[in-house]
This record gives structure tokens, C-alpha cells and sequence, in this order.
């Protein structure tokens, strides 16, 4: 494995992540599922570890695990639930490039690490939903999600609670009308805490624009109304997306998403506007290829006046040597820059440029139940 990094330092610098190197490294991970129409459960598990050249009496390895579960408890009731945690050595900022969600596994970018710092990771959310008829229901839902490193200034702790009523309209088209809260608290002296209050009164439409039916459209919009220390700010949100499946083994997408997002060592929350876009593929039973990449601009809300601007962006190329034994060759692209340290935690690095290529060899295989193929 190759690593090229160039990066100022971070809050704790580390040779690992601020100078080139070279690393080998180890993933290895465990996952279970089990789908039905009455109920679907799945959980997951997985560490890495990597040995940099630069520090060989150092070996950082990352943890990462969460589980969900989606159940009829009645006719018209519903419940859905997941939780999740991580652990990893280092503090990331990146997760602002795709739309996060409490209910997916998180696993550690090593790509985006900008300083040493241990750092801990947990959510989950649970929801229920009512059915009213064939065409309407309501629900109610909490969420949490909790961040923790040594420094203050990168813990975040934030928690949220909705209710809302649901219509399917048409077979495309369906109306939202619901309230959400969500409270943001990071623990920095004197800083006060961040609030917004979704008002969901939006709509949803997503439909087949094609004869083929591989063309799918998806529109979504509602409205924010952001607080932090008597200082106040609306914002229109919503997300986009477009896909088509140009074969059964090439499917692609382009997402759009505009949305509210705080995290650890950014002292006032950010509207963020991010395009991203993946494309995959095989060329054959054996040989095939992966893009993904993503674009996000944002600027903070309250308290203070500041900007960004992201790219990500990855290629792999993969093999399969057997239908247990792949092996694969990657190319990644990191990259983010503020315009000034304005709402930044101190030693908080302004700008991060980083790009690698990597090779590997991987085995699966399933230890109980049907395989499923990849795609």
C-alpha cells in the first residue's frame, strides 16, 4: 500500500497522516442478516489495523459494529430500530460529503483522518409507525448520536425527536406534514448549544421516467429553522436523485442533498449543499470496476461567517481470482479547505489534500445460510 499525504498539522500531529508513507494493512469483518416480510434483522462487525513504515512500533486499528431490526408488532403497527458504535485512533472529518444516517454501520475512513486523537463513536434510533389506511399513517421517532474524543472541543452529543403524518397521494407522489426537534451540545466552555426545528411540511415524488423502467427520478423538500445562543436562521432543504440501470450489472447514480449538519471541532452548524455519484460495474464473471465520488460546498449558519469546500472521490478495479478470492487495485482522493478559522476549534486544520493507491487481496465466504451474490 502507497499513501501520499499533504496536510498541516492537526491538533496532535502524527507522521502517519501529515508526511508520504507507506502501509500494509488488515480488515477483517463478520455480518448477519436475516430478511422477511414480517420482520428483518441485521447485524455487522468488522476491525482493521494498519502498519505504517514511518512509526513500525505502532500498529492503529479501528472497531466498528451496529445492528437493525424492522418488525410488524400489530396489523397497523410498525417498529424500526438500530444502533451502532466505532472506535478509531484518529479524529475524521469527512462524513459531510454523503448524507449520514444513524441507521447504517458506520466504518472508519482512514482516508479522512486529520488528527490524533481517540476517538468514539455511537447512535441509533428507534421509530414507530401507526397505519391509518392503505394510504396513510403517522409515526414518531428519537434518534441520538454521540461523539467523544480526549479534546472538548471535538465531543458532540446530539439528540432529536419527530412526529408526522404521511399520505400517498398518487402512486409517485406523497405529502409530509410533521415537526422534529434536535438538539446539538458540544462541550466547549461558553459556547452555547444548537437547536433546529424541522418543519416537514414537504413532499415526496419519485417515479420511473423511462419505458424500460431504468431511469428512476427522486424529489424531496422541507424547511429548517436553525437557533444557536438567541441568533436564529431558516433554511430550505431536500434532496435529489437520479439513477439508471444501463445493464443488469451496471447500475449508477447521481444524488443531490441540501441539509443542517454539526460535528466535532466546528463550533456553529453548516448548510451543506453535496452532489455525489457512483458507477459500477463488470466487464465479465470475474473482472469489474467501482467509481464513487462527491462535491460539497458549505457555510456556517450562526454565530459565525464561515465556508468550505470537499471532494472525494475513489476507482477500484477488482478481480476475481475465485468466487471466494478477489483481488483489486485502488485509487482514492481526499481533499477539503476552509476559507478562514472562523468557528473552527483550535488546531483545527484549515485544509487537508491527501491521495493514495493501494492494492489487495480479499476471501469471503459464508459461514451459515446462502451466499449472496455480488453484484
Amino acid at each position: 500500500f502507497v499513501n501520499w499525504t499533504d496536510d498541516r498539522p492537526g491538533v496532535i500531529t502524527d507522521n502517519r497522516i501529515s508526511q508520504n508513507s507507506m502501509f500494509s494493512g488488515f480488515n477483517a469483518s463478520l455480518s448477519y442478516s436475516q430478511l422477511g416480510d414480517q420482520k428483518s434483522y441485521t447485524a455487522a462487525a468488522g476491525a482493521d489495523l494498519r502498519y505504517y513504515t514511518l512509526e513500525p512500533a505502532v500498529v492503529p486499528s479501528n472497531f466498528y459494529g451496529g445492528a437493525a431490526i424492522s418488525t410488524r408488532l400489530s396489523k397497523r403497527i410498525a417498529f424500526r430500530g438500530s444502533g451502532n458504535f466505532g472506535y478509531s485512533p484518529f479524529y475524521s472529518f469527512g462524513s459531510f460529503l454523503l448524507p449520514s444516517s444513524v441507521n447504517e454501520v458506520r466504518i472508519p475512513s482512514s482516508d479522512q483522518n486529520i488528527a490524533r486523537m481517540d476517538t468514539y463513536t455511537s447512535g441509533g434510533s428507534a421509530t414507530l409507525f401507526w397505519l391509518l389506511n392503505t394510504r396513510s399513517s403517522i409515526y414518531g421517532g428519537y434518534s441520538l448520536d454521540y461523539v467523544t474524543t480526549p479534546n472538548a472541543a471535538y465531543k458532540v452529543f446530539s439528540q432529536g425527536a419527530n412526529v408526522g403524518f404521511q399520505r400517498q397521494m398518487t402512486r409517485y407522489f406523497n405529502l409530509r406534514l410533521g415537526y422534529g426537534y434536535r438538539k446539538s451540545e458540544q462541550y466547549v466552555l461558553g459556547l452555547p448549544y444548537f437547536n433546529v426545528h424541522t418543519i416537514d411540511t414537504g413532499v415526496g415524488y419519485r417515479r420511473p421516467i423511462s419505458s424500460s423502467r431504468r431511469t428512476t427520478l427522486g424529489l424531496s423538500a422541507g424547511s429548517s429553522l436553525l437557533s444557536q445562543g438567541g441568533l436564529r436562521a431558516f433554511t430550505v432543504t431536500g434532496d435529489a436523485s437520479l439513477t439508471y440501470q444501463m445493464k443488469r450489472t451496471w447500475p449508477t447514480g447521481v444524488f443531490y442533498t441540501r441539509g443542517v449538519s454539526k460535528v466535532g471541532g466546528m463550533l456553529t452548524p453548516f448548510v451543506t449543499d453535496s452532489v455525489s455519484g457512483n458507477i459500477s460495474g463488470l466487464w465479465s464473471r470475474r473482472f469489474g470496476f467501482t467509481r464513487s465520488g462527491g462535491v460539497s460546498l458549505g457555510s456556517s449558519a450562526l454565530l459565525f461567517q464561515n465556508t468550505y469546500d470537499a471532494i472525494y472521490a475513489s476507482g477500484r478495479f477488482h478481480y476475481d481470482l475465485s468466487r471466494h478470492v478477489p483481488v483489486y487495485v485502488e485509487y482514492v482522493y481526499y481533499q477539503y479547505e476552509f476559507s478562514q478559522p472562523g468557528g473552527l476549534a483550535a488546531g483545527f486544520p484549515m485544509s487537508v489534500r491527501r491521495s493514495g493507491i493501494r492494492g489487495g487481496l480479499g476471501w469471503s465466504t459464508p459461514l451459515v445460510g446462502q451466499r449472496l451474490d455480488r453484484q
